[in-house]
């Protein structure tokens, strides 16, 4: 294969932890440039993924082994990696963390091209003015922006970013290892019930235990649907695990759910796609989520989706009627009309499988190489020059270093 112009660029990617979908999308990219993925940590406490090792065609650095670090370590390391690299272009992983604003600090004194990486929506969390300002100040002197899809892209044009500077490709998965084991599974649907204890027909979710995942308002819809008869008998399985786990538990109890609903614990990267394989389609109750990457995983698999309006996705991945349907997280009894309507047979379960799969292929990490250089090459013609107000957002990264790093005293 020829090579593309752009292979020369050499773009620094900043996370915080690489996980099964962060080497999906750097592998892509790549193909198109010269990358070093930055992380944080190499394990945290957060998310329980196994680490990966496997080469994946870029450089990768690793800061620290664990979280045991200071602020001033990560400030520190951070930036004397920046240094020896010099990339062409530098990712920010959004602005929520110190790691976020130590690059972004670094890139305004080097005079390098950012694009700033986020999945938030305006929606996520009530907005306060002093907070929205200082976001104001990361956008305003970021060359581009890489987005998953119409909600990111508003509130980052309301952060202050032209629009024409703002891509999309940010939030995707890895397709075809999902669509592919999901296939699988199927072909050894008896077996693989049996051995891992799954219903023959069942309403699937995966997420944190954690109160935004909105887990008791979906046992509560669940419930609903079992009241109103059961059509087709469908059980709930409910992947993952965390600290409302025995809120969960006692839900399950007090409404009389035993038996029907099934907590499996949370499941490695290489178990999920038999877990959507074997479902019958998939569900995410959130009250809020800033994109919710699950939901490209059950429609890659081949699955119809339920999702609560308050995912960033919704308007992206759920067209109504064709592949899934957008419910209220609010309103517990439109959940269960919707599980109603998929278990009795009332639906096309097998054309709304189809569309999932249609809609999620504009979802790659192709898609995501594809953005990224487009915000690479854009960031490249944007670099801000040297004023007053530049000087002012370097003073306010300043001020959010050292603000995380009393916090870590």
């Amino acid at each position: 294969m020829e090579p593309k112009q752009e292979d020369t660029l050499h773009v620094a990617v900043v996370f915080e932890r690489l996980g099964p979908y962060h080497l999906a999308r750097l592998a892509a990219l790549a193909k198109r440039a010269r990358v070093t993925a930055i992380e944080i940590v190499r394990k945290d406490k957060l998310y329980q993924w196994d680490v990966v090792d496997s080469p994946c065609g870029f450089k990768r650095v690793t800061l620290f082994n664990d979280e045991a670090y200071s602020s001033a370590d990560l400030v520190k390391r951070l930036c004397e990696e920046l240094d020896g690299l010099r990339p062409d272009a530098v990712a920010i992983p959004s602005w929520g963390r110190p790691a976020s604003w130590t690059t972004f600090r670094w890139a305004l004194q080097s005079r390098t091209a950012t694009v700033l990486m986020t999945e938030s929506q305006f929606r996520d969390a009530p907005r306060v003015a002093w907070k929205e300002y200082i976001k104001r100040q990361m956008v305003a002197y970021c060359g581009a922006g890489l987005v998953g899809g119409q909600r990111q892209i508003d509130y980052m044009v309301r952060l202050g970013m032209e629009k024409s500077r703002v891509f999309t490709g940010y939030d995707v998965v890895e397709n075809d290892y999902f669509s592919a084991g999901a296939d699988q599974a199927r072909v050894h649907a008896k077996r693989l019930r049996e051995e891992l204890k799954l219903p023959e027909k069942y309403f699937l979710t995966s997420s944190r235990f954690v109160p935004k995942k909105n887990i008791v308002g979906l046992l509560t819809s669940y419930s609903m649907y079992r009241k109103n008869g059961a059509p087709g008998d469908w059980k709930l399985v409910v992947l993952g695990d965390g600290p409302t786990r025995p809120e969960v538990e006692r839900c399950i109890s007090d409404q009389n759910l035993e038996g029907h609903v099934l907590l499996p614990g949370f499941k490695q990267y290489a178990d999920l796609p038999v877990y959507y394989g074997l479902g019958g389609a998939f569900v995410l109750a959130s009250s809020t989520e800033q994109w919710g990457l699950v939901v490209n995983e059950a429609m890659a698999a081949g699955l119809p989706v339920l999702i609560s309006e308050a995912c960033g996705c919704a308007p992206d991945l759920v067209k109504d009627g064709v592949n899934g349907f957008v419910f209220d997280y609010r309103n517990p009894n439109a959940l269960a009309e919707y599980m109603r309507k998929l278990a009795s047979g009332e639906c096309d379960l097998s054309a709304m499988a189809n569309a999932s799969r249609t809609i999620v292929a504009d979802y790659t990490p192709e898609s995501y190489a594809e953005g990224f250089m487009r915000a690479a090459r854009t960031a490249r013609g944007n670099i801000p020059a040297s004023t007053i107000g530049q000087f002012v957002a370097g003073k306010v990264a300043g001020m959010m270093i050292k603000m995380a790093q009393k916090e870590g005293e």
